[in-house]
């Protein structure tokens, strides 16, 4: 038996032999017909969503929404720049915050341990000519990239990649780049397998963040010694953010004494959170002044 099924004159579906073919589904007019709207249309495979509202549905992420991105200060267009060095590549070692170079070719980016569980990872970026590389790896020295160059594994701008520690938050995650560096922009490396649009956190946030591993002070301090030569005042600088690890401080450029007198200062007692300046009055008299600053800021580094 042969038959057909029409709506207005238009034929949808067709049987014979015991096969029925449906057509004429998927026009808008026909949709509309049928009461299906434009919403959402069936592939083979997926469906794409074209329009209108899901109603009454929880929809549980498998990753995050916000702090997808385990990249800091990914968007490099727009960077944060604590040590005031002009262009990524501008010299050798850190330069734009978060961010290693080594002087020649690599461009480096650290995830700390503590932010790397296993699972696989997808990682995308802007621009054209770059190549990128991984590896987790357990660094004994900080403040200089990973340890060794060797054993990192490439990926594709939108490839995975899976950590898979048997102690978890063991080691750091370290993304490396090479190729037309000055083209790369808004990095992602974030858990899953599709990589979803850059992850755009205020920029309050994302300097929080850097700070955690490095921070610039910009301290000037005027005081008055209370007696004679020698070791006769301290005070307590706190930092904005805990670090991750107790820093260095660098303390080279902030020795400096008014009245022709000379001091020297010196960063002690160092913690994550703060650190003591011990002033020490070398020439000069009871009750005169001290001042002193740093002329490109105070570092207080904790890479890693």
């Amino acid at each position: 038996m042969a038959g057909e099924i029409q709506i207005g004159g238009t034929t949808f579906a067709t049987e014979s032999g015991g096969t029925v073919t449906v057509s004429n589904v998927d026009t808008a007019t026909n949709r509309t017909n049928l009461g299906l709207g434009s919403m959402a249309t069936q592939n083979a495979n997926a469906v794409a969503l074209t329009g209108g509202s899901i109603t009454g549905t929880t929809i549980v992420p498998t990753t995050p929404f916000a702090f997808r991105n385990r990249i800091i200060n990914g968007n490099l267009s727009n960077p944060i720049k604590q040590r005031g060095i002009s262009t990524i590549t501008g010299a050798t070692g850190y330069t734009y915050d978060r961010w290693y170079y080594d002087g020649s070719t690599y461009l480096y980016q650290g995830i700390e341990d503590k932010n790397v569980n296993n699972g696989t990872y997808v990682i995308s970026w802007e621009g054209s000519g770059i190549n990128a590389a991984w590896k987790v790896s357990t660094d004994t020295t900080a403040g200089n990239g990973p340890d060794a160059t060797t054993g990192f594994t490439s990926v594709s701008n939108g490839g995975t990649f899976t950590v898979n520690e048997v102690t978890e938050y063991s080691k750091h995650l370290w993304i490396r780049f090479d190729g037309t560096l000055a083209n790369l922009d808004k990095v992602m490396v974030e858990e899953g397998t599709v990589a979803t649009p850059f992850e755009h956190r205020p920029i309050s946030v994302e300097l929080s963040l850097c700070k955690r591993y490095f921070e610039n002070l910009g301290l000037t301090y005027s005081g008055h010694w209370g007696g004679s030569k020698g070791p006769n005042a301290s005070i307590t600088i706190y930092y904005e953010v805990e670090k991750r690890a107790t820093p260095d401080v660098d303390d080279a450029t902030s020795r400096n004494a008014q009245n022709g007198n000379t001091a020297t200062v010196e960063a002690a007692h160092i913690t994550k959170n703060k650190f003591v300046y011990d002033l020490n009055l070398t020439t000069g008299n009871t009750g005169d002044g001290i001042h002193f600053y740093a002329t490109n800021g105070i570092h207080v580094n904790a890479e890693l």
